[in-house]
């Protein structure tokens, strides 16, 4: 297993994982350790994943960029919009990112064969 499938596969882990700490609507440090990880990483993850840049230095700091950029331009819009229901802007990333990464895992697994 190549990094970027093993990245790509951790990240969905953490989503799913983030995913059903949100529907649980538990709160504690294993919850906003998880949800910091989500923050910095899975949002830019599921769309430089995609580029194959073949630098990886490059990817994971594009990744912490986009990511932060991303919920940045998220949370500004539902400020414009007037929904601002942090748990339902939550689930609609984080169900986005992990079709993002499903899709990307299933490409990786295809090139990897």
């Amino acid at each position: 297993m190549n990094a970027r499938l093993s990245f790509t596969i951790a990240a969905l882990v953490i989503s799913l994982v983030e995913g059903a700490l949100a529907f649980t609507t538990s709160s504690g440090p294993l919850h906003f350790v998880v949800g910091l990880v989500f923050l910095f990483f899975v949002p830019g993850w599921s769309i430089v994943g995609h580029l194959r840049l073949k630098n990886g230095a490059l990817e994971i700091s594009l990744s912490l960029g986009l990511s932060l950029a991303l919920l940045l331009l998220v949370s500004e819009a539902a400020l414009s919009w007037h929904f601002w229901h942090l748990v339902t802007l939550q689930k609609i990333v984080e169900g986005l990112c992990i079709l993002s990464l499903g899709a990307l895992a299933l490409r990786l697994r295809g090139d990897r064969a």
